[in-house]
């Protein structure tokens, strides 16, 4: 500084002094410095509290869910076991109410049968509207597997026989058409081999198996039983071969 300045001129009359001192400005500006540095000390410590406060928040936030995960993965394990578990049950049960279901439905048809056969027994034991002598019972006819194949089943009683044995032989015939002409099939014709031969006291079943040719149309089915002691009437019938068929002659 020049010694000019230091005697500036005023607007007043003559010369004024002026008071030059570095170090104050220098302190001055020290404590600026200072006073920014401290704003800025105390944003960052600001700053790191509310970060850090944030921070654990989150973590704690963080934990809760994966708490809540672990809780509901452990639920839907169960909820799974338990729904196998029931499917396992509802198999369970419905295989259970069908052999139910099978096994009555098998009762109630051995029952039917047991019936029948009960009511054979009866008419066998208590005759008392049959003639003294030999009876065709009873006469069924089914379809076999094959085409032409029935099944068939005698059953012959004696009533009031005074204990004495029946004996004798029995033979059949299908009576019918085929090829437009009438024809007649004998026993060994449609069930070959077969000798049917009865040896009873009270009752006796016959069975076997007719194969018809194909394209014969049968319309009867005659039946003859001898018997060997001549105090037994023959027998010598025919019947309707769909009537038998369907069960009605049984």
């Amino acid at each position: 500084m020049s010694l000019f300045d230091l005697f500036k001129r005023h607007d007043g009359p003559g010369y004024r002094l002026h008071h030059h001192d570095p170090l104050k400005k220098r302190l001055k500006a020290f404590l600026v410095l200072a006073l920014l540095a401290g704003s800025g000390w105390g944003l960052y410590q600001y700053g790191y509290l509310k970060s850090g406060y944030d921070a654990r928040s989150a973590d704690e936030h963080l934990l809760a869910l994966r708490e809540r995960v672990d809780y509901l993965t452990r639920q839907n394990r169960e909820l799974t076991q338990q729904v196998a578990q029931l499917e396992r049950s509802r198999v369970i049960e419905a295989e259970a109410a069908t052999q139910v279901s099978t096994a009555l439905s098998a009762m109630e048809t051995e029952m039917l049968e047991l019936r029948e056969e009960l009511s054979f027994y009866r008419s066998i034991v208590s005759p008392s509207k049959m003639e003294p002598g030999l009876h065709i019972q009873r006469l069924e006819l089914e379809r076999g597997e094959a085409e032409g194949e029935y099944h068939y089943k005698l059953v012959l009683t004696l009533v009031r026989g005074n204990n004495r044995v029946a004996r004798g032989t029995v033979d059949m015939r299908v009576s019918g058409q085929i090829g437009g002409e009438s024809r007649t099939l004998g026993l060994a014709e449609i069930d070959p081999g077969a000798e049917l031969r009865f040896s009873f006291k009270y009752f006796q079943s016959l069975e076997g198996t007719l194969l018809l040719p194909a394209g014969f149309q049968p319309r009867k089915l005659e039946v003859k039983v001898e018997a060997s002691d001549r105090r037994l009437d023959d027998i010598d019938t025919s019947y309707d071969w769909n009537v038998i068929l369907t069960g009605e002659n049984a």
